[in-house]
């Protein structure tokens, strides 16, 4: 579907960034977003909110190459044809930034770029996610080009430069947490990743630091209960409990 401003006509486009293998996860063979909740895969719980926003044209996944038919299959046991219709899935590269340029790259090659174009980025093990914020998302990044989930620090925080003594303390009151869903400009975001330092492509961690570090500002939208990660086997366990309880709340 596409959306018209006074400039012509623009597409959202929705991306899963899926290649990671799971090295953290000591105790599954398999990566972690193909860990189940409830008897449903992580990445597929992950993908139902941005399929179920129909204002997001397609949507595609990067995945870990000796990944991708087990991606496939699991997409056709739980999605409907017409979503999987929506579904492209590319391979995600060694590191994230690695699936993330994959996914841009492709897109730019394959469907060009229109000025307001945007792409809304999210992490393939977050499957708790409100539809709200996949909606905000997408709000913020047509009125501001750059936007993200983020959660205010709430802890003391101070800083070590030696890693061994503490040294400096920091206002808490101006840091914050990143989280995904993220949203760009794909125009502003190939413009800038196509100019930059590759070494510094390399070090980020996310790319809303990216565009920070670039000199962008970025539109903070702030989490909900369900805006996390699962990054250990104890995220695992507080998502599985969240689930189940949500789930006998809505019967």
């Amino acid at each position: 579907m596409f959306e018209w401003t006074e400039r012509g006509f623009f597409v959202i486009y929705g991306a899963v960034l899926a290649g990671g293998t799971g090295r953290r996860f000591k105790s599954s063979t398999i990566p972690k977003q193909f860990i189940t909740i409830d008897g449903i895969p992580i990445i597929i719980l992950t993908m139902r909110p941005i399929l179920k926003n129909k204002r997001i044209n397609e949507i595609y996944v990067a995945v870990n190459k000796e990944w991708m038919e087990y991606t496939k299959d699991l997409f056709k046991k739980f999605f409907l044809e017409d979503d999987l219709k929506r579904i492209v899935i590319l391979d995600g590269g060694q590191e994230r930034i690695d699936s993330f340029l994959n996914i841009m790259y492709h897109i730019v090659l394959h469907k060009g770029i229109h000025s307001d174009d945007i792409i809304i980025y999210h992490d393939s093990v977050r499957p708790l996610t409100p539809d709200e914020t996949v909606y905000d998302c997408i709000e913020q990044t047509l009125i501001n080009k750059l936007s993200t989930v983020v959660k205010p620090v709430t802890y003391t925080v101070l800083l070590s430069k030696d890693g061994t003594f503490l040294e400096e303390s920091l206002d808490r009151t101006s840091l914050f947490e990143i989280h995904t869903p993220s949203g760009f400009n794909l125009e502003l975001l190939y413009n800038e990743c196509i100019k930059a330092d590759k070494q510094l492509l390399r070090k980020v961690t996310c790319t809303s630091q990216l565009m920070v570090m670039l000199g962008h500002k970025v539109k903070t939208i702030v989490a909900r209960a369900g805006d996390f990660k699962i990054t250990t086997e104890s995220d695992l366990d507080f998502a599985t409990n969240l689930y189940k309880n949500n789930n006998q709340n809505n019967i």
